[in-house]
């Protein structure tokens, strides 16, 4: 289809994606000034019974209506541009998002921060209460159909799984036309919905599997399964917060009815975790195991395939420690090997003592990322961790107007010093970048390292950095 220009508008130029229900195209809309680019979605049939092919074209018809009455006025959701059938064949226009869906950072053997993991489920949950409110069921959450997009860091909700249901419909001796599969994801999908019986709190089933998956980094069809009761086992896996994991654990009861009944349900109790007052981070032990890397690829039919899609994904290798001693300010820590320390001295205006930038990957490389240690002293502003924390936080948002706080919240850095920490985005020129911030106070000075990193590249080195974190030690 490349080169191809669909109902004399939509000129093809690249295939961005293949599915068992169609194929996703780049495409220009040569209608518009300025040829702006869309997204293309070809949804294959084969059908060769016309009552088939026109319960097909209802459906499609229904979804379009779905997505451009219903759905088409949020700002994470992508806006339908058109729909339209053309050689018996169903083709969707929609608004393209730039930006890497969560399979890029929910990497098996990869573990989310609490700070995090709360920051995307609330995120979501912000869309899912959009859909819900207007009764449309998503019934495919899943990471490949969520988008952080670059410019914001905001989570894009795709592909919603009506329109895969036109993919797999039959027609029986009697000439009733029903749908061959459940639509879904395994893993992803409840007991309910594998028998075509979706509930509103089975998209919360999907969510809360993305929710453990991001905590453990161990992938839903890996999870273990209580062989009685059908509930999943995860919470060995990791050590959190124990309110956290009964949210979690009550978005993915086997019953529906066990459930949350409502994503604001799901939103009230996540709510007093985000207030840094009542609840803490907790981090994960030193001590916890790593996740064995092998038993996480899949075997059998198509594993070279698999092993070849994880090899690309699998998280940088661990590196050996350098040890940072800065005895007139009171800090220690250990940094990547490969990294160097920019900071000889500390600078006067700024307060940086040190900062770190990762080895630069090839000439094209645009932005190194870097984390900057600095030291300040307290005589003259707030002296406890609340107040520079308002401070911090009204700094940042002075500083940076375009800012987009993503995450925020009380954490506990090596040796367990309390200490808060803000994830954020903001734009650099013509770059996008994302910080994590966190600030501790001790000894009368305040004490803020701060990881920068490209939007897209950010979670590469986010373990890294937190490697670092964990062995901080305040003098």
């Amino acid at each position: 289809m490349i080169g191809q220009t669909l109902k004399g508008r939509y000129k093809i130029i690249r295939k961005l994606g293949q599915g068992g229900f169609g194929e996703t195209y780049l495409a220009l809309d040569l209608d518009l000034p300025g040829t702006p680019q869309c997204v293309v979605k070809h949804l294959r049939t084969q059908f060769s019974d016309p009552f088939i092919l026109q319960k097909a074209k209802e459906l499609f018809d229904a979804e379009a209506e779905v997505l451009y009455k219903k759905l088409g006025h949020h700002d994470q959701i992508p806006q339908l541009l058109a729909h339209f059938e053309q050689d018996q064949q169903f083709y969707l226009v929609q608004e393209l998002i730039e930006g890497e869906d969560l399979s890029k950072e929910l990497i098996a053997g990869k573990q989310f921060s609490e700070i995090a993991a709360i920051a995307m489920l609330q995120d979501i949950l912000q869309v899912l209460e959009f859909v819900h409110a207007r009764q449309v069921i998503h019934r495919d959450l899943k990471p490949a159909n969520l988008i952080r997009r670059t410019r914001d860091g905001k989570i894009v909700l795709i592909d919603f799984g009506a329109v895969k249901q036109i993919r797999t419909l039959a027609a029986n001796t009697q000439g009733q036309i029903y749908s061959t599969v459940a639509i879904g994801t395994p893993g992803y999908m409840p007991s309910e919905q594998a028998m075509g019986n979706s509930q509103f709190n089975s998209d919360i089933y999907a969510l809360g599997i993305i929710g453990i998956q991001a905590l453990t980094g161990v992938l839903p069809t890996k999870l273990p399964t209580d062989p009685k009761t059908h509930e999943i086992r995860w919470r060995d896996l990791v050590h959190v917060n124990p309110k956290l994991a009964d949210i979690l654990d009550k978005m993915v009861r086997y019953d529906f009815r066990d459930r949350y009944q409502s994503v604001s349900e799901v939103l009230q109790a996540l709510h007093p975790l985000t207030k840094s007052k009542s609840s803490p981070h907790t981090p994960p032990p030193s001590h916890a195991k790593s996740i064995p890397w092998k038993i996480l690829i899949p075997v059998g039919v198509g594993a070279i395939a698999a092993a070849t899609f994880f090899a690309f994904l699998k998280p940088i290798p661990s590196e050996s420690l350098l040890n940072y001693d800065n005895s007139t300010e009171g800090i220690n820590l250990k940094y990547p090997a490969s990294w160097s320390n920019k900071l000889a001295v500390k600078d006067p205006i700024t307060g940086d003592i040190a900062k770190f930038v990762s080895p630069k990957e090839s000439d094209a490389d645009k932005f190194q990322e870097d984390v900057t240690i600095s030291v300040e002293d307290l005589s003259n502003k707030p002296t406890n961790l609340e107040e520079f924390t308002d401070f911090s936080i009204s700094q940042i948002k002075q500083l940076n107007p375009n800012v987009n706080i993503m995450a925020q919240g009380e954490t506990n850095l090596g040796n367990n010093i309390p200490a808060y920490q803000v994830i954020y985005t903001v734009k650099d020129g013509q770059l996008n970048l994302k910080k994590m911030q966190t600030w501790l106070l001790k000894n009368n000075q305040a004490y803020t390292i701060t990881y920068t990193a490209e939007a897209d590249k950010y979670a590469l080195f986010e373990n890294r950095v937190k490697s670092m974190l964990n062995t901080l030690e305040i003098k």
